[in-house]
């Protein structure tokens, strides 16, 4: 917490987006972090979605405050829902098996 707000308070670095990725669902926590300047709360184990949709708000450009306060506004609801116990079940096909990485073949499973 005093790293983001030394970051925050700093004129050199006070405009790099920062997302703070925990595994404390302390809400207390999360909107104290987001009140001093986080630009998102990631709570782990990190999904590929949630990686997706931050990356979407801050390489977004055009309207990427108005991005930025509607993600922060979405609130605890995504959070909590993000930590129900069915999307924490991890299932046999990895969340990476949709990435594609044109450098590298792709891994071939076993039956």
């Amino acid at each position: 917490m005093s790293c983001l707000r030394k970051i925050k308070e700093s004129s050199a670095f006070r405009e790099i987006p920062v997302v703070i990725m925990s595994s404390e669902n302390i809400l207390t926590r999360i909107d104290r972090c987001l009140e001093e300047g986080a630009e998102e709360y990631i709570l782990k184990p990190v999904k590929l979605s949630d990686v997706k949709r931050i990356k979407d708000v801050i390489m977004g450009g055009d309207g990427k405050q108005k991005k930025r306060r509607s993600v922060r506004k979405r609130g605890r609801e995504d959070r909590i829902y993000s930590l129900s116990p069915s999307s924490l079940v991890q299932s046999s096909s990895s969340p990476f098996s949709t990435l594609s990485l044109s450098k590298r073949p792709k891994l071939q499973t076993r039956d």
